[in-house]
């Protein structure tokens, strides 16, 4: 029977903290992002989107204007983009940049940080989103 042992480590994480005025209002923002509260304590939230984790925390984020926000990722780009149009979140139109084939949004969090979010993987093709919308291949519509 083998053991393990446990090994100590020197290795440590620096989380990036992201300020923002008002908690609440944030939190929401980021959430529907697709975003999952993981662990908060007083005045603090920390996050996880797919292998990103980053801590929101109360704070006046006058002091760091133009803050980055760790990017983000989405199993479905356009499902969430329509998802944000319906509560009424602006983004930018899906941009398909060098190395984020299934294409990339940005917008901004309600204390102004930007904030981008890609496609992770493959974007599913046109036909695929057909099928689901439809439940009929596109061209396999039956004759009248």
């Amino acid at each position: 029977m083998v053991g393990i042992a446990p090994v100590k480590s020197s290795v440590s994480v620096e989380l990036q903290h992201v300020r923002v005025a008002h908690l609440v209002p944030s939190l929401s923002f980021y959430l529907a992002l697709g975003c999952e509260a993981r662990q908060s304590g007083d005045g603090w939230v920390r996050l996880r989107n797919a292998g990103t984790v980053f801590v929101l925390e109360h704070g006046d984020p006058g002091g760091r204007p133009g803050a980055v926000v760790p990017e983000l990722s989405t199993g479905d780009l356009l499902r969430l983009c329509c998802r944000l149009w319906s509560a009424g979140i602006d983004t930018s139109p899906i941009s398909y940049p060098d190395g984020v084939p299934g294409g990339r949004i940005s917008t901004h969090d309600p204390d102004l940080h930007p904030v981008a979010v890609s496609q992770a993987g493959r974007r599913p093709r046109a036909e695929a989103l057909v099928v689901r919308r439809t439940g009929v291949p596109r061209g396999d519509h039956a004759e009248a």
